[in-house]
């Protein structure tokens, strides 16, 4: 199996040969190989991928000849569970095991670094931890016979139609002919506009400006009103608030940031709320657009976490290859009056776990298929912000106590 995008798969056992390589993709920066089990052929096992994240064989490999290589310098390491034994790697003929060439760390780690090599006649090794190697090994796996099941038969369903048009008198009458039809009947599917803009209801701006100005008098330690070269603006750009959230600032649990400015943008550079726990939630909130970015190349969040993105204008992210990367039960809420462009943005997940969101746009949104549809499980949830936030500001002129 050849492929530019991430694999991830259950064990594989075969009698010919097994390859698994995935190459760089010019829009996102790593593409790991996962496999939860074992690699186990009585031919050659090939198992290669050129970029960052964590790959692993959960249950080690075991063929006539192995070749593991992973080439990526800045992050991203390989681990090896065992095969049987002691044994991580079993070879009957030549093995090679080549890392990144990390200038800091092991890359490819057997069984955390005391998984054995069996081999016979050749061994090659680069930046691998392992425990020993033994040469003269000469044994193969078991053949594998097919159990022979049986494909289910699967029902294919033929494609609706469109539906004819339905004809309506202004008058209310049912296909009531007029003088000339076309004239007094009225195509209700075209008079509908299904293909007209929704006009989004603007938030209440104070709202949210409320909110940070509140949090700014009980946590004065970390800016809320943030201001182009002013609190908050960790950059020099003007138009621009490179903001950072992230342990240096003693930001709490379900506080607002707030731009109030619509000609300016805030750039997120940096969110890192591991160091913060579970059940952490902020909101980040700008008149003009949102730029995703990141010079860390990640975001991080821990279980339970969640981040609210409100935009007058855009979110775009601007970042290639930035992965926003979540536990269990994370949920971000994205919502802009314009667009919410992901296009060269995906959200990976750590481990087999679920992200929860909801996405909504004054236009479109857009993502590239290397973004979260293909690097985790989504699924629809409501935000939790309150829903004063839209309601229109409003003046009271009378009132009246009954």
């Amino acid at each position: 199996m050849r492929c530019h995008d991430e694999i991830r798969t259950d064990s594989i056992w075969a009698n010919g040969n097994i390859t698994l390589e995935s190459t760089w993709k010019d829009v996102t920066p790593g593409n790991p190989i996962q496999v939860s089990g074992y690699l186990q052929s009585r031919g050659n096992v090939k198992y290669d991928y050129s970029g960052e994240g964590n790959g692993w064989i959960s249950g080690g490999v075991w063929g006539a000849s192995v070749e593991i290589d992973h080439n990526q310098v800045t992050s991203g390491d390989v681990s090896i569970g065992l095969i049987g034994g002691n044994d991580s790697v079993r070879g009957a003929g030549a093995v090679s095991i080549e890392g990144s060439y990390d200038l800091t760390s092991t890359d490819i780690f057997l069984n955390g670094g005391s998984g054995d090599i069996r081999y016979n006649g050749s061994l090659y090794t680069y930046d691998t931890s392992y425990g020993s190697a033994y040469n003269g090994y000469t044994s193969l796996p078991t053949s594998y016979t097919n159990p022979g099941v049986t494909a289910p038969s699967v029902a294919t369903p033929d494609i609706p139609t469109k539906p004819d048009p339905v004809y309506v008198d202004r008058n209310g009458a049912l296909n009531e002919p007029g003088p000339d039809l076309q004239d007094k009947n009225v195509d209700v599917l075209y008079e509908a506009g299904l293909t007209s803009t929704v006009n989004l209801l603007e938030p209440n701006w104070f709202h949210f400006q409320t909110m940070a100005e509140m949090d700014d008098v009980s946590n004065p330690g970390a800016p809320h009103m943030i201001y182009d070269n002013g609190p908050g603006d960790s950059g020099t750009t003007l138009g621009e608030i490179l903001f950072v959230w992230d342990a240096t600032k003693p930001y709490s649990s379900q506080e607002t940031v707030y731009n109030g400015d619509p000609d300016v943008d805030i750039i997120i550079d940096k969110l890192h709320w591991q160091h913060v726990g579970a059940a952490f939630e902020g909101t980040i909130v700008s008149r003009g657009d949102i730029y995703i970015s990141s010079s860390d190349t990640n975001w991080f969040m821990g279980s339970e976490q969640i981040l609210n993105l409100v935009a007058g204008g855009e979110i775009m992210s601007r970042t290639a290859g930035l992965t926003l990367a979540e536990s269990n039960n994370c949920h971000y809420h994205f919502w802009a009056y314009g667009d919410i462009r992901l296009e060269n943005m995906r959200f990976g997940l750590i481990g087999v776990n679920t992200f929860y969101g909801s996405f909504t746009a004054g236009n479109r949104v857009y993502y590239a298929d290397n973004s979260f549809w293909t690097s985790t499980e989504f699924k629809w949830s409501r935000w939790a912000l309150d829903p004063v936030a839209w309601v229109p500001p409003f003046k009271v002129l009378t009132w009246r106590e009954v």
